[in-house]
């Protein structure tokens, strides 16, 4: 079986350790509103009125248009520079290696 990480370069693979754990990040977001669910739909705050009763099904529609058009947007906002720091630091280290690793390579011949 072949090496998966064997044909990319440590730029490549930084990139992709960045993505990866950026779509941990969604996930984890997903997971938590998944799975606390209590049988209401609703934000019990002031003029948004009092949590209804709902099934399983609406409340997974209100939850993810809660997440994707209130939440995300709110946290892509605040933590900007965060997420851009998980995305480019990985690829960057890895750019950094790729350039230490043709240095090396061209100062001592192969033999």
């Amino acid at each position: 079986m072949r090496n998966f990480w064997g044909g990319f370069s440590y730029a490549k693979r930084g990139f992709l350790i960045g993505f990866f754990l950026f779509l941990a990040g969604i996930v984890y977001i997903l997971v938590r509103t998944i799975s606390s669910y209590d049988g209401t739909c609703g934000i019990g705050i002031l003029f948004f009125g009092s949590p209804q009763p709902c099934n399983y099904l609406e409340y997974l529609i209100w939850s993810f248009k809660l997440v994707f058009f209130l939440e995300a947007p709110i946290i892509v906002l605040a933590y900007w520079l965060t997420i851009l720091l998980v995305l480019l630091v990985p690829a960057l280290i890895g750019y950094v290696m790729d350039k230490s690793k043709k240095q090396d390579s061209a100062v001592t011949p192969n033999s």
